[in-house]
């Protein structure tokens, strides 16, 4: 926790501080319902708020109101205009004079979500609107000058429904309305028991359990119960001091239990319990909890016995039945995921139990109110001075409970057990003795006290009660290479994995290189060591080995997976609480046994969907036996697998390999970039929650076309060729993680599965008639537990494909020939052969119609394997004519490419940059413009030959024939070059300069090896290689071309593991510097590390 910004400006000593802090609390103690215990620092962590969306996305971050409606789609309203929200983009509706259906007005005051789900909102003199989710209108409820008993004119400061289904209005000036259930409209003039009038202007509005209506107003509070025509008040009388009388309500929250909190701008506050509030006679001031506080803007309850207020000043969290002060929860400017804002102008608890703010300027966040298992303890540049960062390269425990952390280009520090720091060793200090060095690679405390730490200056041990430190190797032993992590064991040795080999250092000083029996050297980064009674567990670069304590030596084993041979460096070993050995090998695995020199594997993360991608590194158990680190979970117990994000409370950045510890009371900590990642392994809960699906946009002919999400059908016009359609899962925590698929029954009945970023299902060239089209999102974890949801697909026909059409034709034709057999008839007397002629001439007319047919058939089926916008081929043409091409190519048996000789086949696949940024900032339809633009430049590049293929969103697959490496390079630069040279030109007049990325490599990809990966996985390649040409900078081309079949991967993509490619094993081209391309190749299979 920091210090409060008042302790580094007032002049004050720090016990004049103190004192005047108490002296405070003693003022102010017998007005609050309760205090917080005033926590350690670092005791407990601090709430996560995270900003959600920008200025431009909500304008100028100013909000009014919060609300999420029945489907689950949340809505934002400011003061200019309102915005949806499905978790991926923000939709901001405005006010067009001349659209009866569109938005009253663009200033919105507060937002109501009614029983059946559906949208209201409150505008600034413009009334009242609902939202209707099917056809995505809203219905407009104004003041009319011709109806003075109707809906009262002014600013609609509140909103709330009765049980009766009644909407009441709250105005500011012109007193209450409300919208009946049949859309009717009136306005309430009852006088209160006193024989007033009540006051006009209403500032908020609530229903309590019994169904009373409770107004609050500029002159205190009212109720209005069920069935009455007159407005109580409620502890508002003038002689009242702590009552509401003159004060100005600003919110009333009815708690679950029935409870009815009441705040005021003055900083009134009162609880009102159910059993007052909902009886009939009005409550009295003793039977109230009363207190001066800081008002109430909104407030929500988690589900956890708690109630958060939001105020001016920022939130309060209290005990929902006793009132008591749990937490304030206050901005902080220098901590990026604290409350930004202090004017917290509304509150929402979503679906998934998530609590959302809405501030004036500050915009919107959302925060977790559940006690998370992960905890980031970041950089505070108040309390973590004079450090500069927190950026925590390497860790281990301390002896009183506490850490040991080495920060980059920092130095040392020791953290207390609360995460606070408590020493700082850095270099230059003079007191340090012979320690230097900024860049601490490894640190371990050993049981008789002695602190060992190795820097990028060497190895430095301090003694028992010591300040300064000796130099105990300097850094000329390790041979080009760093020291990566230390290991002090009990009998006094100190174990150094380094980025070239193991050694050790006995207790008498003298280092050892670890060997093989027969010698030989073992280089390469050792990443970890597990220690068991017969010796270690080593895992490094060069794969697995064996220690034995008695030899001294090393024994490599070889990796295998179900008899397969796993080649991959060891990131990680773990050998848990019950002996079992856990590796990090590309994924986690699971040591079954050791047959020789053959170590048999279970590949874990593999059958959980995550094959290739590195588990962490960082392995540790907890006491239930789950296995951690900084990435993922997995529990043997239950075979869950759960990946980590910042959903789940990781904010500190990308985690550090070989930076991980466990504190003796069961936390475990991860060294981050941006600090320290803490587990409370007990607190762990599975996310559950499964989100609803809606339909978010729906393109007819590439436009925009109303829908809504709720919408059931889609029609598509006669002359329209296809539609496509946006959707979303609503599950706001994490959007990112979700997973999509979808399915038009009786075309494409396979499931066509796509990530967050490409929740599109576009269809052309449809035959008339209904279809169902079947939509579903995952969870969390990627699991599709929700039914899909289904969508009827109409295709209106022509007038000439219509029954009738077809029917009166059809009745035509049946005339037509009868008249032509009678006339036949009448000459057959007088030329047979003449009749014989014209029997074979209407023949051949049926032949020709019947071949027409045949014709219109073939062409309805090739524009079902077309894309409807750019004219070129379509994925499902892809899937059902590159098996028959790679099966004609490999039956002929193409050359090497990799030997100089003609390829087979070479694949392209082509991205168009920063595409969506094109979409956000000139429209969809510059988009579509660019895409049909650069479809057309394909064509201008490559052959008639080759099949140009749109693959989805902004990417095309090219699939060259007889190319060689040159030639394919040649073309790549060619297609580059044609986008960045010609800007498109749009509708408007105006030029956009575009450019694009390219990834591609050859099929087969080795002459002697026809088998050695499918087309598919060839795609993948390309698809890699696209991305690390986007990572080194975009506008740029890279292609991978194999050459020795010996050093073959398991799978395709591992061509483009940059060791391999170092290798030579497969030859490199790219317009960008390979060497940055490396680096990009690095970065994504996350093995690049800080030295």
């Amino acid at each position: 926790m920091s210090r409060d910004a008042a302790d580094h400006v007032a002049p004050a000593s720090r016990r004049e501080r103190a004192l005047a802090r108490w002296l405070l609390v003693l003022v102010l103690l017998p007005w609050m319902p309760g205090h917080a215990a005033e926590s350690a620092p670092g005791a407990s962590a601090p709430r996560v708020f995270e900003a959600v969306g920008t200025d431009e996305q909500i304008p100028d971050g100013v909000i009014t109101s919060l609300a999420q409606d029945g489907q689950g789609l949340l809505w934002i309203g400011t003061t200019d205009g309102l915005v949806r929200y499905d978790g991926y983009r923000f939709k901001l509706y405005q006010a067009d004079p001349g659209d009866p259906h569109g938005l009253p007005g663009n200033r919105i005051q507060q937002l109501l979500t009614a029983a059946d789900g559906r949208l209201w909102l409150g505008t600034y003199g413009e009334g009242v609107a609902s939202y209707d989710p099917v056809s995505d209108r809203f219905q407009s409820f104004r003041a009319r000058a011709d109806q003075p008993e109707g809906l009262p004119s002014g600013t609609v400061r509140a909103l709330a429904q009765t049980p009766d289904g009644v909407i009441w209005v709250g105005t500011t000036g012109n007193g209450l309305g409300r919208i009946e259930p049949d859309g009717r409209v009136g306005r309430f003039a009852a006088t209160d028991v006193d024989g007033l009038k009540m006051d006009a202007r209403i500032s908020a509005l609530a229903v309590d359990r019994s169904g009373a209506l409770w107004i609050g107003s500029w002159q205190g509070l009212g109720r209005l119960r069920p069935g009455a025509t007159a407005v109580e008040r409620v502890l508002s009388d003038a002689d009242d001091g702590e009552g509401f009388a003159n004060t100005t309500i600003r919110g009333i929250h009815v708690s679950a239990a029935g409870d009815v909190w009441v705040g005021a701008q003055q900083g009134q506050m009162a609880r009102i319990p159910a059993a007052v509030a909902e009886r009939a006679e009005p409550p009295r001031a003793d039977e109230v909890q009363r207190w001066r506080g800081t008002g109430m803007n909104a407030a929500v309850e988690p589900g956890d016995g708690s109630l958060w207020i939001a105020h001016a000043r920022g939130i309060d969290i209290v005990d929902s039945a006793s009132g008591e002060l749990r937490e304030q929860i206050r901005p902080r400017a220098v901590d990026a995921l604290a409350l930004a804002n202090a004017e917290i102008r509304d509150l929402l608890l979503d679906h998934s139990g998530w609590v959302w703010t809405g501030s004036f300027g500050g915009g919107m966040q959302r925060s977790d109110p559940r006690p998370s298992a992960l905890y980031s303890r970041r950089f505070d540049a108040l309390d973590d001075a004079p450090l500069t960062q927190f950026s925590a390269l390497t860790l281990a425990p301390e002896r009183s409970g506490g850490l040991w952390v080495g920060v980059a280009q920092n130095g040392l520090v020791r953290v207390d057990a609360e995460l606070r720091i408590r020493e700082f060793l850095r270099d230059g200090d003079p007191s340090l003795g012979a320690f230097a060095g900024q860049q601490p690679s490894g640190v371990v405390e050993a049981e008789d006290g002695r602190l060992w730490v190795a820097t990028e200056r060497g190895l430095f041990v301090r003694a028992p009660g010591a300040r300064a430190f000796e130099l105990a190797t300097g850094p000329e032993f390790l041979e080009r290479a760093a020291i990566r992590r230390l290991w002090a064991r009990p009998e006094g040795q100190l174990w150094m994995a380094t980025g070239d080999g193991l050694f050790r250092r006995d207790a008498d000083g003298r280092l050892t290189r670890l060997a093989l029996a027969d010698g030989g050297r073992v280089g390469g980064s050792i990443n970890a060591l597990a220690f068991d009674a017969e010796g270690a567990w080593v895992g490094g670069s060069a794969g697995l080995f064996r220690l034995a304590s008695a030899q001294g030596t090393l024994r490599r084993l070889r990796m295998q997976v179900e008899g397969v041979e796993l080649q991959a460096d060891v990131l990680g070993l773990l050998l848990d609480a019950r002996g079992q050995l856990w590796l990090d090998a590309a994924g986690l695995h699971r040591l079954l046994a050791v047959d020789g020199d053959i170590a048999r594997l279970e590949a874990v993360s593999a059958r959980h969907g995550f094959a290739g991608v590195a588990f962490g590194a960082n392995l540790l158990d907890d006491a239930q036996g789950r296995i951690w680190s900084h990435r993922f979970l997995f529990d043997p117990a239950t075979d869950a697998f759960h990946r980590l994000g910042r959903a789940d409370g990781a904010h500190a950045g990308t985690g550090w390999f070989r930076a991980y510890a466990r504190l003796p009371d069961g936390r475990l900590v991860f060294g981050a970039t941006e600090g320290l990642l803490v587990v409370r392994p007990e607190r762990f809960q599975p996310w559950t929650f499964v989100p609803p699906l809606v339909a978010t946009e729906l393109r007819i002919d590439g436009e925009p076309s109303p829908s809504g999400p709720l919408a059931e059908r889609i029609v598509i016009g006669p002359g329209q060729r296809g539609f496509s359609l946006e959707f979303a899962a609503l599950d706001f925590s994490a959007p990112e993680l979700l997973n999509y698929r979808y399915r038009l029954l009786d075309v494409a009945p396979e499931w066509v599965r796509v990530g967050a970023g490409a929740r599109v299902a576009s269809f052309g060239g449809l035959w008339p008639g209904e279809y169902m089209l079947e939509l579903q999102g995952s969870a969390r974890d990627g699991r599709f537990l929700a039914p899909p949801r289904q969508l009827t697909v109409e295709v209106r026909p022509h007038w000439w494909q219509t029954l009738p059409a077809a029917l009166a034709g059809l009745a035509l034709l049946v005339l037509a020939v009868m008249a032509v057999v009678r006339r036949r008839e009448r000459r057959l007397r007088r030329s047979r052969d003449r009749l014989e002629a014209e029997v074979q001439a209407r023949t051949a007319d049926l032949h020709a119609l019947s071949a027409e047919l045949q014709r219109r058939n073939q062409e309805f089926e090739r524009a079902s394997l077309t894309d409807p916008l750019t004219g070129l081929c379509n994925r499902r043409f892809a899937m059902q004519a590159l098996p028959k091409e790679v099966a004609l190519c490999l039956r002929h048996g193409p050359g090497s490419a990799a030997a100089g000789r003609d390829a087979g086949l070479v694949l392209f696949l082509c991205d168009v940059d920063h595409f969506k940024a094109i979409n956000d900032q000139y429209g969809h339809a510059a988009g579509d413009a660019v895409l049909v633009e650069f479809a057309h430049r394909l064509r201008e590049v490559f052959r008639a030959s080759d099949h140009i293929i749109r693959w989805g969103g902004e990417e095309f697959l090219v699939v060259a024939r007889g190319l060689r490496e040159e030639d394919a390079a040649t073309l790549a630069e060619r297609v580059r070059r044609l986008m960045v040279e010609r800007p498109v030109e749009l509708e408007d007049g105006s030029r956009l300069c575009c450019s694009l990325s390219i990834g591609f490599a050859p099929f087969p990809l080795l002459g002697e090896r026809p088998a050695g990966g499918g087309w598919e996985e060839v795609v993948d390649l390309a698809d890699r290689l696209l991305y690390a040409a986007k990572r080194s900078g975009r506008d740029a081309w890279v292609g991978v071309f194999p050459k020795a079949a010996d050093q073959a991967p398991a799978r395709a993509v591992g061509w483009a593991e940059p060791a391999r490619l170092r290798s030579g094993a497969a030859l490199l081209l790219s317009s960008r510097d390979p060497q940055r391309v490396l680096a990009a190749l690095a970065e994504d299979s996350e093995v690049a590390l800080s030295v």
